[in-house]
C-alpha cells in the first residue's frame, strides 16, 4: 500500500485527492487540515469514492501523528505557512520525497534555509509547476530544440499575474531548455489589487526578460480577457489557447500564408496529474522542476517584486505578498 501524507486540502489540495483516488494503487492518504470547512468539503467531495477498493484516508491533527513509512508527502498549503510545516515535518519524519506548490515561500532566507533541509536530510523535493506535465508542451519543447531564434508572448487580461506568472516562467524554461538571466518589472502597474485568496496580493502590468536563447514578455491587463501564447521560432509561429484547447500554426510550410487551427486537449487539473505524479515519484522518474531549480527561478522573480511593490504606497514590506 502506498502511504501518502497531505498538508493542506484546500481548494488545490482537494484535487490531489481526486486525482490519487484515480490511481490503480491501494492507498491511504493521512491529511493535515485544520480547517473545518475544507475537512467537511473534503468529505462531500470524495463521498462517492471512498468505497473504491484500496483507497483510504483519515484526517489527522498534528505532525507527530504521521507514520513513519510515508511514501511521499505533498505540501499544499499557501506559501506563508509553507516554511515552517516543510520545517516542521523534516525535524520530526524521515521522509525522502517531498511535492510543494508555488509560490514556494515569501522570504529569501527561508528559501536557504529549505535548501539546506533538503540537502542535509537527502530529501528528493519537487515542485509542482505542472505544464512540464502535459503532452502538448512535452511535444512542441521537441520542435523548439533546434531553433536559433525563440520568443514567447503571454498575454491576456487579469489571468493572475503575481499567482501565475512563475508557471509561465517555467514553461519557458522548459520550452526553451534555459535558464531566465533577466527579469524586468519596471512596467509592472505601480498599483496592488485583491487576490482571490485572502491576504494576499496582485498586481498587473507588463514582465519582460530573456534567457540565452529567448525573449519574452508577460502582459495582464486590468479588464478580463482571454489569455493566449505566442510562441515564435525560426520557421514558425504557434499562437496558444489553452482555454479552448486550441493551438493555431503558421509557418514555412504554407509559405506562411495562413494560420492552420488545431484543437487538441492543452491542459489538465490537478486531479487529472495527480495518479500519474503518483507513479512518477514512485518510480524516481519525476517531470517536476526539482527544488534546487525552481528557487532559482522563484527568487528571480520574488526579489524584484518586492523592490516594486515597497517602490510606492506607503506599505512596505520583507516578504513577498503573493501565493
Amino acid at each position: 500500500m502506498v502511504k501518502i501524507l497531505l498538508i493542506g486540502c484546500g481548494q488545490l489540495g482537494s484535487r490531489y485527492m481526486q486525482g490519487f483516488f484515480n490511481s490503480n494503487r491501494e492507498i491511504m492518504v493521512q491529511i493535515l487540515e485544520p480547517n473545518e470547512f475544507s475537512r467537511v468539503n473534503l468529505n462531500n467531495m470524495l463521498c462517492d469514492d471512498v468505497n473504491k477498493k484500496g483507497k483510504k484516508y483519515f484526517f489527522i491533527d498534528s505532525i507527530d501523528e504521521v507514520y513513519e513509512d510515508i511514501s511521499f508527502a505533498v505540501i499544499a498549503t499557501s506559501s506563508d505557512v509553507r516554511y515552517k510545516i516543510l520545517e516542521e515535518l523534516v525535524s520530526k519524519k524521515r521522509i525522502k520525497k517531498i511535492i510543494l506548490e508555488k509560490v514556494l515561500f515569501q522570504k529569501e532566507e527561508e528559501y536557504y534555509k529549505a535548501l539546506k533541509l533538503i540537502n542535509e536530510n537527502n530529501i528528493r523535493c519537487w515542485v509542482n509547476h505542472t505544464r512540464r506535465m502535459f503532452p502538448f508542451y512535452r511535444r512542441i519543447q521537441d520542435n523548439l530544440k533546434d531553433s536559433k531564434y525563440l520568443s514567447f508572448s503571454i498575454s491576456g487580461g487579469s489571468w493572475g499575474m503575481a499567482c501565475n506568472a512563475l508557471h509561465f516562467l517555467d514553461c519557458i524554461e522548459f520550452l526553451s531548455q534555459s535558464k531566465i538571466e533577466s527579469l524586468d518589472l519596471s512596467n509592472v502597474n505601480k498599483a496592488l489589487y485583491s487576490s482571490k485568496r485572502k491576504g494576499f496580493l496582485e498586481i498587473n502590468g507588463i514582465i519582460t526578460g530573456r534567457t540565452n536563447r529567448a525573449l519574452f514578455s508577460l502582459t495582464s491587463m486590468e479588464n478580463c480577457s482571454p489569455l493566449l501564447i505566442d510562441i515564435c521560432l525560426d520557421d514558425m509561429r504557434i499562437i496558444v489557447d489553452e482555454n479552448k484547447g486550441l493551438y493555431y500554426i503558421q509557418g514555412e510550410n504554407n509559405n506562411w500564408d495562413r494560420f492552420e487551427c488545431f484543437e487538441e486537449k492543452i491542459c489538465y487539473f490537478q486531479s487529472e496529474l495527480s495518479a500519474i505524479l503518483l507513479e512518477d515519484i514512485l518510480n524516481d522518474s519525476c517531470q517536476l522542476p526539482e527544488y534546487k531549480d525552481a528557487m532559482e527561478l522563484h527568487l528571480k522573480f520574488i526579489l524584484p517584486l518586492i523592490a516594486h511593490i515597497n517602490s510606492f504606497g506607503k506599505n512596505k514590506y520583507d516578504y513577498c505578498p503573493i501565493t
